[in-house]
This record gives structure tokens, sequence and C-alpha cells, in this order.
């Protein structure tokens, strides 16, 4: 087993286990790159830009938000097995299943704005506040491992559990109102430049996508139109002395994809505030009148280590590739962050 990062660690550790030695000539590695190029995931070579081709690309992609972790499960896996989930089991019973394991990445905590707080049903009002104040969402990477090679790579859908603030050990039973709001995090898949062969260590990128609304007035609801951002998940291998396996690294863009934050994560947040990213949510439907069943997010704020407006990443990029901005050379950027190469930012992080 694994052993659990501290309080405040923005990177997660995934141990990759043991792995033969073997001589390769150049005809059996070239074998073998055609043998690892991985099957079964869904990739993109280019991000949608504007706000109607992403909604087109969120809603195409309804089968893609994040597998559900069942309660009583342990928070986070760090042995890899072909079962992470219910549709894992039911995928193996037709195929064989490649080796997964799943961590931690990003937390997701829910308020109310306290003006509406009067629209709660009377009978659960307390209960319903009582549970977002406890609860966060952890969104979590299935890590996988190549049977042939042992390398890891990202697989395109990302998963969910939700548990207690603090240190959790155990996964919790979601509530149909936070199920509504995870359902409106879906991946489009990984991203992988045009003509790169999808091996394992090219695998490394979840692009997701959520959905929220931008307005405080919920007498506009109705009519307001939902605006999306960008999360991405970017997985890179640990450096020499800090051990075998994956380090993961979350994003997160707002303001209409005008920034993009690099985001301050804990696996072990103590409120809403200290997630990385937090959501106002309004609730929208009742089961019976008293338990929340449908909840749209109004807004979301990011808990930041650094923050970018998306020109000054532009700028950085158009230095490697002057036709090509920082959304077409997602990998680079991403990484030249995570390295410090970009830059200081001139906007102060959230």
């Amino acid at each position: 087993m694994g052993t659990e990062p501290t309080v405040g660690e923005p990177t997660m550790s995934i141990p990759d286990g043991p792995a033969e030695t073997m001589v390769v000539t150049s005809d059996v590695a070239e074998n073998l790159k055609l043998l690892s190029e991985v099957k079964n995931i869904q990739t993109l070579h280019a991000l949608p830009r504007t706000r109607l081709d992403i909604e087109y690309a969120h809603e195409r992609n309804r089968g893609n938000a994040c597998e559900l972790i069942s309660s009583g499960e342990p928070f986070q896996l760090s042995d890899f097995t072909p079962y992470l989930t219910q549709r894992d089991e039911r995928r193996g019973q037709r195929e064989t299943l490649i080796p997964s394991t799943r961590r931690h990445v990003l937390s997701v905590g829910l308020d109310m704005l306290k003006v509406h707080h009067k629209s709660l049903p009377a009978l659960s009002r307390g209960q319903i506040l009582s549970y977002m104040k406890n609860h966060f969402v952890s969104i979590q990477a299935r890590v996988q491992r190549d049977p042939l090679t042992h390398a890891l790579y990202l697989h395109h859908r990302p998963l969910a559990a939700t548990a207690r603030y603090g240190r959790s050990r155990l996964t919790e039973e979601f509530t149909d109102a936070v199920l509504s709001s995870i359902r409106e995090m879906r991946s489009l898949g990984i991203y992988l430049e045009e003509g790169v062969p999808p091996t394992p260590d090219q695998l490394r990128t979840i692009v997701m996508t959520h959905k929220n609304t931008q307005t405080d007035d919920v007498t506009k609801l109705r009519y307001a139109k939902p605006d999306y951002e960008f999360v991405f998940v970017r997985a890179r291998s640990l450096k020499v002395g800090e051990g075998v396996g994956l380090a993961l690294h979350a994003f997160a863009t707002t303001e209409r994809r005008k920034y993009l934050h690099y985001l301050y994560d804990s696996s072990s947040p103590s409120s809403p505030t200290s997630c990385g990213i937090k959501g106002t949510v309004y609730f929208t439907e009742f089961t019976r009148g008293v338990y929340p069943e449908e909840a749209v997010i109004l807004r979301a704020s990011v808990r930041g280590r650094k923050t970018y407006s998306m020109q000054e990443l532009d700028d950085y990029a158009h230095q490697a590739k002057p036709d090509r901005d920082a959304l077409d050379q997602l990998n680079l950027v991403l990484d030249a962050i995570i390295d410090g190469l970009v830059p200081e930012p001139t906007q102060p992080a959230e």
C-alpha cells in the first residue's frame, strides 16, 4: 500500500509496483511501442473555444460525467485492481479490464448564499445546511497501468467520492442534490497533440468542463445562459529520487475562461473555502417537498497557488510556436507553470 499524503500536499504520488527488467533491441522496442498504444481512451486534439462549442462538447459527453464511488469504500487507493466502480464490475463480465487505482486530485465544496437559506423547506433546512457544512466531494483520477510495460497513464473519465471534512478514511453516501451538481463536471477526453501516438507517457492530461450560471439572481435562472469553465488534471512522472509513480496537478479556469489557476489542493480540506473549488448552489427541486433533488451551480470560486490571465499564457506559448496559443500547447504550458518557467503572474492568486 502507498503512504497517505500530508495535509496541504499539492500533488499525489502513485506507486508503480515492481517491473521486470528487460533487454530491448531496436526492433523489439518498435514492437513494444505499437503494442503499448492504449485503446479505449477518449482523446481530443483541440479544445473547444466558444461558449457554444463548449456547450456542445459538454452535452455530448454526458456519459463522461464522474463515475461514483460507493459509500464505505477507502477514500483513495494505492493498490491496482480491475474493479473500482459498479460500471467496472459490469464491464468485467464481458471483457478483461486494465488494472487501475484512484487518487484524489481536487476537492469541491458546496455552500449556499445566506439569502437563499429561507428558500429551503423548514423541515429539512437544518439537515441540508449541516450536510454541506460537513461534506465535500473528492474528484479523483483513475490511473491505469499498462500490462506490458507497467507504464502509468490516466483514463479519460474521472471519479467522484464524497467524504467528511478532515482526514477522511471512508467515503459516504451522495445526496441527490450533490449528484445533480457533480453530473455537470464532465470529461472531454485526454488531451493528445495531433500526430502523437496514444502511448502511456502521452495520456496524462484530462480535460474537463463544468457548468455554472454566473448569476446570484435566482428569479432569472429560467432565462440565464449557463457558462462553462475548464478543469485540467496533469500527471507527471516523479523526479529522480522521489520514487516511481505519478504526481497529479489540478488547474481550473474562471471568469468565462479568462484566467487559469494552478490550484492548491488538499485531500483533507476543513471547510468549503479550503477546497480547490467552491460551488455556490441553489436547489430547484425537492423530493416530496422536503429533500433536495436538483441543484444548479450559481457560481464557482477557486483556491489557487498561482493565477494567470490567458493572455499571459498565450504570450508565453507564442515563444515556442508563434502561431499557436496556450490551449493549442496545453501540455507545454501546464508543465511550464508547474516548473515555474512562466513569468510571475500579474494577477494575485485567489
